[in-house]
């Protein structure tokens, strides 16, 4: 957050040069700010009135908000969102060669170069982050690879049996059983226990290769 200017009257045009100024400061002098709303003239009886900045990223969408507050003896008096999106250029991953759905990238399947980017939290800019990651569709050589277009590969396959460690405090128990569903490192799948006569079914965390984890609270 960062004053702008005190005054009674914020013209647009002042507002939206400070606006780009700001969010230069938070992503680089090259970026180019690309508001989605066109910034109000604002006008205020009282002249001891400041205008603030405020940007918290949000990694799920393109599309960010700018918050305009406007204080009068630090009491908040007014909030102004503007929707924008960034371009900037910078080096990102993209695909070497066509690469088909459900491949796992190998880093010969990739390569940097500089692009205009307005969809930044989405991008790559290390190969490193997309290699052993599985292409969730067809990838065109030269294409940008975006987060979204990649899925974790399945550690452990429906059917497969996997070594079941149960945590409760300082103990640890082991069995075996049979994965009910795939998944991969982090998720939750069903296990059928082999060693119970009723060959019940758990929910546990993969943890490994052929391993799955449940914490007793």
């Amino acid at each position: 957050m960062t004053n702008a200017y005190s005054q009674s009257t914020f013209s647009s045009e002042r507002l939206e040069q400070a606006a780009i100024q700001y969010l230069q400061k938070q992503f680089s002098a090259n970026a180019v700010p690309l508001f989605l709303l066109k910034f109000p003239d604002i006008h205020f009886k009282n002249s001891n009135i400041k205008a603030k900045f405020d940007y918290i990223e949000n990694i799920r969408s393109s599309i960010q908000k700018l918050d305009i507050l406007f204080f009068e003896d630090n009491e908040l008096i007014r909030k102004i969102e503007i929707p924008f999106k960034i371009r900037i250029q910078k080096e990102v991953v993209v695909a070497r060669r066509d690469i088909p759905p459900n491949s796992v990238l190998k880093e010969d399947d990739l390569i940097t170069v500089s692009r205009d980017i307005d969809d930044f939290n989405q991008i790559m800019d290390e190969i490193y982050q997309a290699v052993g990651k599985l292409s969730n569709r067809r990838l065109s050589k030269g294409e940008v690879i975006r987060k979204n277009d990649l899925d974790l590969p399945k550690t452990i396959k429906r059917g497969q049996s996997v070594n079941i460690e149960v945590i409760s405090g300082s103990v640890k128990i082991y069995s075996t059983g049979v994965s009910l569903q795939d998944g991969s490192i982090g998720e939750i799948i069903r296990i059928r226990r082999e060693n119970d006569n009723n060959k019940s079914t758990i929910e546990a965390t993969i943890v490994g290769e052929n391993l799955v984890q449940l914490i007793l609270r």
